[in-house]
């Protein structure tokens, strides 16, 4: 199996957050912590986007600052890892446009994952956080990929020690794990997977920021793969 797996992380000052009488707080480990108690059900909190907005009066997101680009006709999961308090309160939304910018599809879930096809009249999408009736959010990652992996593979996510396992869903005889280190750029980046489900069992990616010190890189690449090494 190969394909390519995105990171879409929340940037600071970015002007598609919805900041008016919000709390917000960049954390050293780039997570976000956020919070509006006056805001209405339905605001989208943060927005990632491909540049479909050329009648915006702000000016037009650089390009690292957009959504990946993505092939139409193929199904994809965007995966998030955050947490939101009460459970259940913030939704995942998908928009898209065609060539004269008008809406195609709109789609919204209370889950933490959102399956899609871009149609062939899509050519720019929107992917958003949607308030309901939270109080508390930290938003970590969104994954963002075929579900041809994650039909294969599980993720599951360790934020704190900087790397998430992809771990195959069906049991065979075979035990082989690898471990392989992305250091990702700030708001989206994207790394190609090659994965044999026969062959590989688990896949651990330690997932690092770009302006990571190599020496800090280092401790955290042996400690995950000292954990690795103990999964029986």
């Amino acid at each position: 199996m190969e394909t390519t797996l995105s990171f879409l992380t929340w940037p600071p000052q970015s002007i598609t957050t919805d900041t008016y009488g919000s709390t917000i707080n960049y954390n050293d480990d780039n997570s976000v912590s956020y919070q509006n108690l006056l805001q209405p059900a339905g605001t989208r909190i943060h927005t990632w986007e491909t540049n479909h907005n050329i009648n915006r009066r702000e000016p037009l997101q650089l390009p690292d600052k957009r959504a990946p680009f993505l092939k139409n006709g193929q199904r994809y999961r965007l995966q998030g890892d955050f947490a939101v308090e009460p459970q259940n309160s913030v939704g995942l939304s998908l928009r898209t446009f065609n060539a004269k910018q008008e809406l195609q599809q709109d789609q919204m879930v209370l889950q933490d994952h959102l399956d899609f096809t871009l149609q062939p009249s899509d050519t720019d999408y929107e992917l958003a956080l949607v308030k309901f009736n939270n109080y508390q959010l930290r938003f970590r990652v969104f994954y963002l990929a075929s579900q041809t992996l994650f039909a294969t593979y599980r993720l599951e996510s360790h934020w704190d020690d900087y790397y998430f396992d992809l771990i195959r869903r069906t049991t065979t005889p075979v035990k082989k794990q690898q471990l392989a280190v992305k250091r990702y750029r700030s708001i989206s980046d994207v790394m190609r997977i090659e994965l044999d489900p026969a062959e590989v069992e688990r896949l651990r990616i330690l997932l690092v920021p770009q302006k990571m010190p190599m020496e800090q890189v280092n401790q955290l690449r042996l400690a995950a793969n000292h954990q690795l090494l103990q999964i029986k």
